[in-house]
């Protein structure tokens, strides 16, 4: 992901980033996100993601 890139985080990615398990595709998450980050990139996050996550967890 060399280019400026945006990301819209679901509910199973954001739970999977803030609980670490699964642990190979956690991994995965915080590696794209990173990806992002450094490219300039920006990620967001929906009203509805934050609270079905709030629920899940």
């Amino acid at each position: 992901m060399s280019e400026k890139t945006s990301l819209g985080l679901d509910t199973s990615v954001l739970v999977r980033l803030l609980v670490g398990e699964p642990e190979k595709q956690a991994k995965k998450a915080e590696e794209a996100l990173d990806s992002i980050s450094k490219s300039g990139g920006k990620v967001f996050v929906s009203d509805l993601v934050l609270s079905e996550t709030y629920f899940a967890l």
